[in-house]
């Protein structure tokens, strides 16, 4: 299999990849909203409580993806897994806490990208399919 196609048609499987480095990397420690004062909370780290459940919303629509045969972009694909690839290696280092986060925030925005335009260009395809099978079937009725 080659690696733009898997890229392409099967990124559900690359983020596979991702989620036993969820598993192996974490580490059992307290984590929470600190209150510093009055209404400021500090947000940062909100990484480590959904990163699990970011990566699997990108399985899910990844392997929608490929159940509508739709393709994604090569290039946007290899920068999405490496962004999502570091979030799941750094998501509990405090060193790496807002970094992450940001990191985590371009992977979403990235993520939506790549979904609306593969269903956009899908939907187009299948359209254009559907003209040229309807052109092609009055062709043949007035042969």
């Amino acid at each position: 299999m080659k690696v733009k196609n898997l890229f392409e048609t099967k990124m559900y499987l690359i983020i596979l990849l991702c989620l036993p480095l969820l598993i192996r990397f974490s580490e059992i420690e307290n984590y929470g909203i600190s209150k510093t004062v009055g209404w400021a909370y500090n947000f940062t780290g909100f990484t480590m409580f959904y990163i699990q459940y970011i990566a699997f919303a990108f399985f899910i629509g990844y392997l929608l993806l490929a159940i509508f045969k739709a393709k994604t972009n090569y290039h946007l694909s290899i920068i999405h897994f490496i962004l999502i690839a570091f979030c799941c290696l750094f998501y509990d280092n405090l060193r790496y806490m807002r970094l992450v986060d940001n990191i985590a925030i371009i992977g979403i925005v990235v993520f939506l990208i790549i979904f609306f335009n593969a269903l956009f260009w899908r939907i187009k395809s299948s359209l254009k399919l559907k003209t040229n099978f309807s052109e092609f079937q009055s062709n043949k009725k007035t042969l």
